[in-house]
């Protein structure tokens, strides 16, 4: 599924105070309206928050499919309902769509037994009101019927609400858009599916990252993991990683990249295997940050947060990073690090292939249901030139935290590999759509 050019069609029925608007003419904001129109072809559909209308009229002008529109919406916007009924009544029999002028706040069920087979949610966006206005639809999608929520880039808040969502009704899935301002398509599950909690995760605990000393992120950034104490990990797993990883730097490198630095283990034992170069230690972390500048204590060490990464590098690693990156950022971090690597240059990376993102209320979440599949989008910005490794010459340690084969029940595989840089153009698209 692509987006379908509609804004010629759509844009006499915008009103002229809407026709300069960027997402009038981002192109790839009603256009994907249109293309969910054309690839589900709903015939019924409901939406909260229409405002002028012009989600509906997209769809609307897209298919013929569509028999029955129901909106709701309480003009908090300053638009009147009676203009949203002026734009859907040019492109809609008057007697095939209701506008119902209401406050889905203030609902705790819906004033219609309707099944629907497209519904767009697009109101309240606090966390709170898109996580009702979600309970609120979620018994009338029809069978093969979708959610489409909007905003969840423009509004982290709605984002929130949808993973919030998404782990009290684990049998639906889910596909991440990259729309003008973010949709989720929501899918129910099939008929008579028993929700039940989500086995594909190993039933582990990870501590939150937090620390305010070194002895404590020490803990909290490495954690015991497959077996192994952080102590372990610490002492053994550190110069292993730092070896490896020295190995690959170009000999006329001059500026580094650890991305995810934590309190700067890996930087420090890095810089002491090569005294040629620099490292930005980059890290959402203000108090890592703080730790690590304690840490490494080193002039050559120079931390900052993601968006301040605004100069070329001529290498990149990332250990036990990118697991934890929301799907909705995964894209720019992996943008980021492929637009500012020198051409051709090597990036290498561990993670696991599960899925742990951060910040959601009830601890790591599983957000593989959003569509994302954190190897496949490296493999579209880079080259896979093999593993990091040789497991038949490594230490156990490395052994078991790159395989778990051997480690204890709920042990996790964290796979590690040199990529180098692909040369491609700049708009390729970095998320899995349909």
């Amino acid at each position: 599924m692509k987006p379908v050019p509609i804004v010629d069609a759509l844009l006499p029925l915008v009103h002229q105070d809407d026709r300069s608007a960027d997402y009038i003419h981002s192109g790839t904001y009603y256009e994907w309206y249109a293309a969910y129109a054309q690839y589900f072809r709903p015939r019924r559909i409901l939406e909260i928050g229409s405002r002028r209308g012009y989600s509906l009229a997209a769809m609307l002008l897209a298919t013929n499919s569509i028999d029955r529109v129901v909106s709701i919406d309480n003009e908090s916007y300053g638009v009147t309902v009676d203009e949203l009924h002026a734009t859907l009544a040019k492109v809609i029999a008057t007697d095939r769509f209701s506008i119902w002028k209401l406050d889905s706040q203030q609902l705790s069920r819906l004033p219609t037994d309707e099944q629907f087979d497209l519904i767009h949610v697009d109101g309240d966006h606090t966390e709170s009101g898109a996580l009702h206005d979600l309970q609120l639809v979620q018994s009338h999608v029809a069978e093969n019927g979708i959610i489409v929520l909007d905003d969840v880039v423009f509004y982290p808040s709605v984002m929130n609400a949808a993973l919030k969502w998404l782990s009290n009704n684990l049998g639906w899935t889910a596909r991440l858009i990259p729309s003008y301002r973010g949709h989720i398509l929501f899918f129910p599950p099939p008929a008579k599916i028993e929700h039940r909690q989500d086995s594909s995760m190993p039933a582990i605990e990870i501590p939150r990252f937090r620390a305010s000393t070194v002895d404590e992120g020490m803990q909290t950034a490495v954690g015991n993991c497959n077996g192994h104490t952080y102590l372990e990990r610490w002492e053994q797993e550190t110069p292993a990683f730092a070896q490896k990883i020295a190995s690959h730097i170009p000999s006329d490198a001059i500026t580094i990249v650890d991305y995810g630095c934590g309190i700067g283990r890996l930087t420090k034992a890095v810089l002491g295997l090569n005294d040629k170069i620099r490292i930005l230690g980059i890290d959402a972390s203000p108090e890592k940050l703080r730790l690590a500048r304690e840490y490494v204590n080193d002039c050559r060490f120079i931390p900052m947060f993601p968006d301040d990464l605004t100069e070329n590098f001529d290498f990149v690693y990332s250990v036990y990073v990118l697991q934890h990156v929301a799907a909705i950022e995964l894209r720019h971090v992996l943008e980021r690090i492929h637009c500012f690597l020198r051409p051709r240059g090597k990036f290498v990376y561990c993670s696991s292939d599960y899925r742990m993102t951060l910040g959601h209320p009830q601890g790591f979440f599983d957000d593989s249901c959003l569509g994302v599949n954190l190897r496949k989008e490296i493999a579209r910005l880079f080259d896979d030139e093999g593993d990091l490794f040789d497991l038949d010459h490594s230490p156990q340690i490395i052994r078991d935290m790159i395989t778990a084969a051997g480690c204890p029940a709920g042990s996790i595989p964290h796979p590690a590999k040199v990529y180098r840089r692909k040369d491609i153009p700049r708009d390729t698209p970095y998320f899995n759509v349909l």
